[in-house]
């Protein structure tokens, strides 16, 4: 069964698609555990789900990461991120789904950066209601 692609207005067969995506760039391995935070509860590296999440990242590359709250998503995440730059990423982003989440990042990851929606700043590009 083929793929389309919208954005690129092709179309590409499973295999084709697999073997794409294999050929991409993914972070590796070390410069995700270098990236991962030491701090605060994570001062003694990693939790075993989460080296497991890591492994899972560096194989596979785009990935979804469907975990238990309070296995540490967020921390391989910021990770994930801060591997991209290394690695010569210009621009990436986090979305969360909602404002708890972005408190939490800001609380615990004070580097990143944050831009909330448009009900907390003035848009230029929307009219007001």
């Amino acid at each position: 069964m083929p793929i389309v692609d919208t954005a690129n207005n092709c179309c590409l067969t499973i295999c084709e698609r697999q073997s794409a995506m294999k050929r991409q760039n993914h972070l590796s391995l070390q410069a995700l555990q270098a990236s991962f935070p030491r701090g605060g509860k994570y001062r003694n590296g990693p939790w075993k789900g989460q080296e497991d999440m890591m492994l899972f990242v560096s194989e596979n590359g785009c990935s979804t990461i469907e975990s238990p709250t309070g296995s540490g998503k967020t921390a391989i995440e910021i990770a994930i991120l801060k591997a991209a730059e290394t690695e010569g990423a210009e621009t990436c982003f986090l979305v969360t789904r909602n404002k708890t989440l972005v408190a939490q990042i800001q609380a615990e990851h004070p580097e990143v950066k944050v831009a909330l929606g448009r009900n907390e700043h003035a848009c230029l590009y929307y009219e007001e209601d």
